[in-house]
């Protein structure tokens, strides 16, 4: 996440400042240069964030993890609830790529893991 803030703070500045985004809309977002006026950008972004955590496997204490889990989601919609729709609208897509790009890696390793389970079970 710390690689990552330099370029969210290039975006956010660029979404204030290009004028060629002004008035460009999304959806129900009339202006991706303004901040959402339903919210739900910044929210979706956190579940997301969420969702991402929790399929994400960590070295963390469990404890610890679970926390994590909680409250990053919420600091970071509470962050990027004034922030333009775009810089959000980002967001919430890179980790929507990531949430798919999680799952077929697990489900690639989970069949890897089965299919080596069946030839040690046909060994013996």
């Amino acid at each position: 996440i710390l690689i990552t803030l330099p370029f969210l703070a290039a975006f956010y500045r660029v979404l204030q400042v290009a004028i060629e985004l002004r008035g460009a809309s999304f959806l129900w977002i009339p202006d991706l240069s303004q901040r959402d006026p339903l919210f739900l950008t910044p929210v979706l972004m956190g579940l997301s964030m969420f969702l991402m955590q929790k399929m994400t496997p960590s070295a963390m204490d469990p404890a610890q993890q679970r926390m994590m889990m909680m409250v990053m989601p919420v600091i970071l919609v509470v962050m990027f609830h004034a922030a333009p729709a775009g810089l959000n609208l980002y967001w919430l897509s890179s980790n929507v790529c990531s949430i798919i790009q999680q799952a077929v890696t697990l489900r690639i390793i989970r069949s890897h893991d089965e299919h080596g389970a069946r030839k040690e079970r046909r060994r013996a």
